[in-house]
């Protein structure tokens, strides 16, 4: 198991211009309300949204340690 198997990602919506929220319900433009994946779920929703030939829907973004504790601010 790699790093990013265990680390947590936030998932960035162009289409909706938005987060996803927790749990896949859904979408938010507040970050501290995003919901946090892990990299399996990620690859999922990327796989599922960015089907569209050259689109691209959804983005997944690192919760690196400066962007977790920004969020906790």
């Amino acid at each position: 198991m790699n790093n990013k198997d265990k680390d947590y990602f936030l998932i960035w919506s162009f289409e909706h211009d938005a987060w996803w929220a927790p749990d896949w319900d859904g979408y938010t433009k507040d970050v501290n309300k995003a919901g946090k994946y892990l990299y399996a779920s990620c690859i999922k929703i990327l796989n599922g949204g960015n089907m569209e030939k050259n689109k691209i829907n959804e983005a997944i973004v690192p919760l690196t340690k400066y962007l977790k504790e920004s969020l906790e601010e």
